[in-house]
C-alpha cells in the first residue's frame, strides 16, 4: 500500500474544505510509514500542540505513579500544602484527587486563572468551586495546569527535564519544550512545543500500553485506563459524534480510538486493534469546523485501509452500554440545593411505570417535568414563556416539548428537553449522584426562553418520603 497517496488524498480533501493542514504522520506497528508537510512547515518545524499538551501531562503523571512517587488517590491540596497556603481552600477542592483532575471531574465550571491573575498555580486552591468533585464532567484546563505543577513539585524537576528520559527513549526531538505561565510553571494545559512526529510517538507509547524498546515506561494498567472511556464526558456539548468519552487527559473516539486533541486541529489518534497512529497539525479556526472535518477525512480516507488485526484488543476498547443505574437509590428523596441562580431550592425524582418525574421547587412553587428513559416523551414544559408577543406577561404559554432521559453512567442522568412549538430550542440537564449528594448542570440553547435554568449547583439529601 502506498501510504503517501493516502496522506495526499487526506490533504486534498482538507484543501477543498479550505482547511489549512500543516503536516501529518502515519505510524504502523511502531514505525513511521508516511509523512506529509505543507510549506512553510516541514518535519522539523516546532508546533504548539494546544490542549493536546494535556495528554502529554497525563503521561507524566503516569510516569510518577509508576515510580511510586504519586497515587491516583492523592489529594493535590495536601501535596502542595508545603508551598501553597491551603488552610482556607474550599472543602470541595481539598477533597479533589489526582484521579478527579485527570478525568476532568473537578470542582470548577470556569477557569480559576486569567490574564489578570499571575499566580496561576496557587489560584487553583483559592477560587470558589461550583460543585463537588468526582461528580460532573467539565473541561478544566486549570486542572491540567495544576497537574503539571504537581509533576514539578513531586519530581523536583521542570516538566521538560522530568520527561526528557522518556522522550529520549521514544525518539522525541531534543528541542521539545513547554511554554510557561506567568508564574513560571509549565503551561501544562496548552503549551507543549514539538513536531508532528513527536506527538505521534507519544501517542504510540500509549497505544503500546506504556511500553517501548522492551521497557515499561509508564504502568500498563495506567496506560490502558488513560486511553479508555472512564467517563462519558457529558457537559452539554456531547452531541458530537467524535466525543465518546474521556480517560486520563485523553479523549476517546469511535472505533475504540483515543485522541490527544488541541485547539485548531492538533491531533494524535491511536487505534487499538489496528496498531495505527495518525497525527496532524493544522488550523481549522478559519473554517469554524473544529475537529470534525479533520476527523471525517481521517475516518473516511485513511482508516478503511487499516483492518483490525487484533480483535480482542479492539473489542476491549468498545464502550459498553449502560445496564445499571442508581435510580432506586435516589428515587423519592428530596435534595436541598445550595443558593443558586436558578432559584431552585430542592429537587426530587419519582417514577410511575415507564414515566419518570423531575420535580423541583422554585420560589415556593413545586413543578414537575415528565420524561422517559431512552424514549421521547411529549409533554408540556412546566414553566411559561413568551407567546405570540415577546415579553408580554398576559400572553405567556407552556411549550410542547419532547423530553428524553438517559443514564450516561450508572450514577449520571441526562435529561434532554426539546421545545417543539412555535418556539424551537433545547435544554440539557445533568444530574450526578454520589454519597447522598447531587451535582447539577443545566445548559440551554434557546432564544428568550429556558433562561431561568442554566447554572451549576449542588445539594444534599435532607429527608426521605
Amino acid at each position: 500500500m502506498d501510504y503517501q497517496i493516502l496522506l495526499e488524498k487526506f490533504s486534498q480533501r482538507l484543501k477543498k474544505r479550505r482547511i489549512r493542514l500543516h503536516g501529518c504522520v502515519l505510524m504502523l506497528n511502531g514505525e513511521t510509514v508516511g509523512e506529509l508537510y505543507v510549506p512553510p512547515y516541514n518535519r522539523d518545524t516546532p508546533h504548539r500542540m494546544y490542549s493536546a499538551t494535556k495528554s502529554v501531562v497525563g503521561v507524566a503523571v503516569g510516569k510518577l505513579i509508576g515510580e511510586g512517587k504519586l497515587s491516583l488517590d492523592d489529594k493535590p491540596a495536601e501535596l502542595f500544602s508545603d508551598i501553597i497556603d491551603t488552610s482556607e481552600t474550599h472543602p470541595f477542592v481539598k477533597e479533589l484527587t489526582v484521579r478527579n483532575a485527570l478525568m476532568m471531574q473537578t470542582a470548577y465550571s470556569k477557569p480559576t486563572y486569567g490574564e489578570g491573575n499571575k499566580d496561576w498555580l496557587a489560584s487553583y486552591f483559592r477560587a470558589t468551586p461550583t460543585h463537588p468533585p468526582a461528580t460532573l464532567w467539565h473541561y478544566d484546563s486549570c486542572g491540567s495546569y495544576m497537574l503539571g505543577g504537581l509533576v514539578k513539585h513531586i519530581s523536583g524537576m521542570s516538566l521538560r527535564e522530568y520527561m526528557r528520559p522518556l522522550f529520549d527513549e521514544i525518539g522525541v526531538s531534543r528541542d521539545a519544550y513547554f511554554l510557561e505561565g506567568p508564574d513560571g510553571e509549565a503551561w501544562a494545559g496548552s503549551g507543549f512545543i514539538a513536531t508532528t512526529s513527536d506527538i505521534a510517538k507519544i501517542a504510540n507509547l500509549l497505544l503500546n500500553k506504556g511500553r517501548a524498546n522492551g521497557k515499561q515506561l509508564i504502568p500498563e494498567d495506567y496506560a490502558i485506563d488513560a486511553t479508555s472511556t472512564l467517563t462519558r464526558a457529558v457537559d452539554g456539548s456531547d452531541a458530537n459524534y467524535y466525543r465518546c468519552g474521556y480517560g486520563y487527559q485523553i479523549w476517546t473516539l469511535p472505533e475504540g480510538a483515543f485522541a490527544f486533541k488541541g485547539l485548531g486541529g492538533q491531533l494524535a489518534i491511536g487505534f487499538p486493534g489496528r496498531n495505527l497512529v495518525f497525527a496532524c497539525n493544522s488550523d481549522t479556526a478559519a473554517a469554524d469546523t473544529t475537529y470534525n472535518e479533520l476527523l471525517d477525512a481521517m475516518y473516511d480516507i485513511i482508516l478503511p485501509h487499516f483492518p483490525i488485526t487484533d480483535m480482542s484488543e479492539y473489542e476491549r476498547t468498545q464502550c459498553a452500554p449502560i445496564t445499571e443505574n442508581v435510580f432506586e437509590d435516589i428515587c423519592n428523596k428530596d435534595y436541598e440545593l445550595n443558593e443558586n441562580p436558578t432559584k431552585i431550592t430542592s429537587v426530587r425524582f419519582e417514577r410511575a411505570g415507564d414515566v419518570y418525574y423531575f420535580i423541583y421547587t422554585r420560589n415556593g412553587e413545586t413543578k414537575r417535568l415528565e420524561f422517559k428513559i431512552n424514549e421521547e416523551h411529549v409533554t408540556l414544559f412546566p414553566e411559561q414563556y413568551s407567546g405570540k408577543r415577546l415579553f408580554d406577561p398576559s400572553m405567556k404559554m407552556n411549550y410542547k416539548c419532547s423530553v428524553i432521559g438517559e443514564w450516561t453512567e450508572p450514577t449520571k442522568l441526562r435529561i434532554c428537553v426539546y421545545a417543539e412549538d412555535i418556539f424551537v430550542g433545547n435544554m440539557l440537564m445533568f444530574f450526578a449522584f454520589r454519597d447522598g449528594k447531587v451535582a447539577i448542570q443545566m445548559k440551554k440553547n434557546a432564544q428568550f426562553f429556558f433562561d431561568n435554568f442554566p447554572a451549576y449547583t449542588y445539594g444534599t439529601v435532607e429527608k426521605e418520603k
